[in-house]
């Protein structure tokens, strides 16, 4: 295992360094067995990793069958295995895990981990932390996926958050949204500045605009049959509430089976299948059971089955 020394290469068993146009300040090369540092400060470690000679400034540290290609400028792989920056992605980070993907100049942006995540065409300087199967698509630039599962946020979504949880998703055009944890939750087409903290099956429906709902199950803000936008509602918590069709600047605190619908400014506290209906506007049921309050503004509720009903 001594060196040898010729004209252009400087080696020894398993090491080498070489000029590959006989000039050695401008082609250096320094290679071993599973290691490669070339001229342009490109770095290539680990076994059957692949950095293409577009992208320049590069580096895959270690691990094995990563790749960084297609003019991905001052990218990086430090571990992991099948990972993959490209299609012009520069200044952009995968640290480990398994068949990561960041593509399509989505630059600046990082996977910390985990397996088969994906960050795809024109989604810069998105984050997505770990867990599997998390997706950042086309035009959602400055969003985050911090874990979790099968979390998206779809198209132009822009400036928009998942925490965690499982197959929660922010539709199309959902901006500067928020989702925390929980299962099956979403915000959908055009629910921008909306809000989903926790719990299961909650749903912000389509043109829904600046609603927030805290926890709970199969509770739902938006609206039926090609209402206008529904916004600024609040659901805390509780089993499938609903603030829809027509109802603006309304609330329901938490409960069971409670409806706003068409009635602007009203609330109801708690309790069940308690319905604000038909343009009772400013209207309050505070608790109870099977109260309505129907076509009747400026209307109070307080107590079990009772009823108020105008035009």
């Amino acid at each position: 295992g001594g060196w040898t020394i010729g004209s252009d290469k400087l080696s020894s068993t398993g090491f080498e360094i070489s000029s590959s146009g006989g000039t050695v300040g401008s082609n250096l090369v320094i290679s071993s067995s599973n290691f490669k540092v070339n001229s342009r400060g490109d770095v290539v470690g680990g076994v059957n990793n692949i950095l293409d000679s577009t992208s320049t400034g590069s580096a895959i540290l270690t691990g094995y069958s990563n790749v960084i290609t297609m003019s991905s400028y001052a990218s990086a792989i430090a571990a992991g295995h099948n990972n993959k920056i490209a299609d012009g992605t520069d200044q952009s980070f995968i640290g480990s895990g398994d068949s990561n993907l960041i593509s399509g100049s989505a630059d600046g942006t990082v996977i910390v981990g985990g397996r088969s995540n994906l960050i795809t065409l024109n989604s810069g300087e998105s984050f997505i932390g770990g867990g599997l199967y998390n997706k950042i698509l086309n035009g959602s630039y400055r969003s985050v996926i911090v874990g979790g599962s099968t979390n998206t946020i779809k198209d132009t979504s822009y400036l928009s958050v998942i925490v965690g949880g499982g197959q929660n998703i922010i539709g199309p055009s959902s901006y500067r949204c928020f989702i925390g944890g929980g299962q099956n939750n979403s915000a959908s087409n055009d629910s921008f500045d909306s809000f989903i903290g926790a719990g299961g099956y909650n749903k912000i429906n389509d043109l829904s605009d600046s609603n927030f709902i805290g926890a709970g199950y199969y509770n739902f803000i938006g609206h039926f049959g090609g209402f206008p936008i529904v916004r600024y509602n609040f659901i805390g918590a509780g089993y499938s509430n609903e603030i829809r069709d027509r109802a603006d600047y309304s609330g329901i605190v938490s409960g069971l089976d409670n409806t706003i619908s068409a009635s602007n400014f009203s609330f109801i506290g708690g309790g069940s299948r308690n319905i604000i209906k038909s343009f009772s506007s400013s209207s309050m049921i505070l608790g109870g059971s099977s109260n309505t309050i129907s076509g009747s503004d400026n209307s109070s509720i307080i107590g079990n089955n009772n009823s108020t009903a105008g035009y």
